[in-house]
């Protein structure tokens, strides 16, 4: 039996996407927690995210009023022991949390047959509300540039080199420099598939501009989908939410920023990217700031191959005259 009232309280929001396709959703894992996070998966692998409210909406997340491993009254911690027999640190999963099975199911958060949580009671957290940038933020690319010179030179080259193959017109070009960037660096969300992720976001927020020419965004996004596998199930995660235009809080502010492309705005929201606890924001801006060269050198070609038009319609139109 489930209590009639959730046990958590009331949800300070929730992604309306969660309740799609609930079905796939009512047998989650927990795989990790956090000090503001817990992370539980489906089993086709799609991440839902608790958070604490503090750390801003997120595309599949579920807010909570404090920290999510707080709410439970009783918490273990399991002390990790090497071969030798010596503790090592504790793990910050309690048994308690990980004992019985979590699920979304008749629209609510659910651990067990305990009813945590109503998402569709909750405040609408959309995640999927991309922002669309019709001109070229200049502002924004110099912040970018700044605050991303001390990034491992190794990804700056990989990224430069995918960037290169978006633009040939070979169809297998991108497949290798692809390869070399997803998965690449460490941690639960490696740096190359965090820029990759600032490089997809920023070229759907142009697209869905519609005024530059970002044709290498579906080209990129086909690809993708084809080596998810081999990163981590989080970094996947947060690639296929780039690749279905869905954006965090910070991420989502950033992208409006480039609308509005003022310096002491942009870097305010360039360093809340950098600041995302679970999500290696600095090198999403070296994504970001790839994609908008990439935009740029098209501009720059759109502008040569229009001038030339130009010219050549006033030489023969001087040629009819004389």
């Amino acid at each position: 039996m489930t209590t009639k009232e959730p046990l958590w309280g009331k949800s300070p929001g929730a992604d309306p996407l969660l309740l799609d396709n609930q079905k796939s959703l009512e047998r989650l894992s927990l795989a990790e927690t956090q000090k503001d996070f817990l992370y539980l998966y489906s089993p086709s692998g799609r991440l839902i995210t608790i958070a604490n409210y503090s750390k801003g909406r997120g595309p599949d997340r579920i807010l909570v009023s404090k920290n999510p491993s707080e709410l439970f009254e009783e918490k273990e911690e399991i002390d990790s022991l090497t071969k030798e027999g010596n503790p090592i640190g504790k793990t910050k999963t309690s048994r308690k949390l990980a004992a019985l099975t979590w699920g979304i199911k008749r629209k609510s958060l659910f651990h067990g047959d305990k009813l945590l949580l109503s998402l569709e009671d909750a405040p609408k957290t959309s995640s999927d509300a991309l922002p669309g940038v019709s001109d070229y933020p200049g502002h924004m690319r110099n912040i970018f540039a700044r605050l991303t010179r001390t990034v491992d030179l190794e990804l700056k080259k990989r990224v430069l080199n995918l960037s290169t193959a978006l633009k040939s017109t070979f169809a297998e070009a991108v497949e290798i420099p692809l390869i070399e960037i997803i998965g690449f660096g460490k941690g639960k969300v490696p740096a190359g598939d965090a820029a990759l992720c600032g490089i997809l976001l920023t070229g759907k927020a142009f697209s869905k501009g519609i005024r530059m020419r970002v044709d290498w965004v579906s080209r990129l996004s086909i690809e993708l989908r084809r080596f998810t596998s081999r990163t981590s199930k989080r970094a996947a995660a947060f690639l296929r939410y780039a690749v279905d235009g869905r954006t965090t809080l910070a991420q989502e502010r950033l992208l409006e920023a480039m609308i509005r492309d003022f310096e002491a705005l942009g870097d305010v929201a360039a360093r809340e990217v950098m600041d995302s606890p679970d999500f290696p924001g600095t090198a999403f801006l070296v994504g970001s700031l790839f994609a908008l060269d990439i935009i740029r050198q098209d501009m720059e070609a759109t502008r040569r191959k229009s001038a030339g038009f130009k010219s050549n319609r006033k030489a023969i139109k001087l040629k009819a005259q004389s």
